[in-house]
């Protein structure tokens, strides 16, 4: 039996690399809760500061983070569905296979993409969340960035989830 999710049925999901997902969270967030703790022993009567400070930086770390977050607690990294490619690594929401093109491996800032030549990206930009997508558009237009997917968070690996994409691109 093949569960229906929003973009089609699932044919396959992929799983997330938890321990590769956790050790890229470390480093951005350790040193941020050292400092303010620090920050809090040397100046105690700024406690309402610190609180606000790392109120802010909560929202903004969760919505930056939300994508690996939300792999942590899912286990789930990629979903092949019957139409289309469901992203669950924080590049794209979902790519419909006759949108795409075609597909390569990459590596770039120590991570393994797997980069997506689609025929319309605005298309797909448009399924993202609109604070994230404006982020992203700004991103194409500043680097030439193409969608991609983080293929170092999934189970498997890049050269896995590549065929796999090719695959069901021609099939």
């Amino acid at each position: 039996m093949t569960r229906t999710v929003a973009y089609g049925h699932v044919v396959l999901r992929l799983g997330a690399r938890r321990n590769v997902i956790a050790d890229g969270l470390a480093p951005p967030v350790t040193p941020l809760i050292v400092g303010l703790g620090a920050l809090y022993l040397v100046y105690p009567a700024i406690s309402w500061l610190l609180l606000l400070i790392v109120s802010a930086l909560a929202i903004v770390l969760g919505f930056l983070l939300f994508p690996s977050l939300r792999m942590l607690v899912t286990g789930v990294a990629v979903i092949l569905t019957d139409r289309g490619l469901w992203d669950r690594t924080g590049g794209v929401e979902f790519v419909a296979w006759d949108e795409l093109r075609g597909a390569s491996l990459g590596a770039e800032f120590g991570a393994e993409w797997i980069s997506l030549d689609v025929r319309d990206p605005d298309a797909v930009l448009r399924r993202v969340p609109p604070l994230r997508r404006a982020l992203l558009r700004r991103y194409m237009q500043s680097y030439a960035w193409t969608p991609c997917v983080n293929a170092s968070v999934v189970e498997g690996g890049a050269d896995r989830l590549l065929s796999l994409i090719l695959e069901r691109r021609r099939g």
